[in-house]
């Protein structure tokens, strides 16, 4: 009888190791899938956002001699 018992919990817990690990590794590897999509998403607005850019000759930005008072003083967070 505690033999049998032994045995029954045993493989109970081999199953459930088994279990766990297989999801584990199947949690990592869709992780790893959705951080790659979500980099090559990132990458391709860049590019999409620079032709935009380079298209329309740059961004205009005009041409101050006296800075905005909103500013801090030049390399003061350096």
């Amino acid at each position: 009888m505690r033999k049998t018992l032994f045995c029954l919990i045993g493989f109970w817990i081999a199953v459930t190791s088994l279990s766990f690990f297989y999801s584990f590794s199947s949690i990592k590897l869709n992780h790893e899938k959705l951080i790659l999509q979500t980099a090559r998403s990132l990458f391709d607005a860049m590019v999409i956002i620079r032709k935009w850019n380079s298209l329309h000759n740059g961004v205009y930005v005009l041409n101050r001699m006296i800075s905005v008072p909103g500013l801090a003083e030049k390399n003061s967070l350096l």
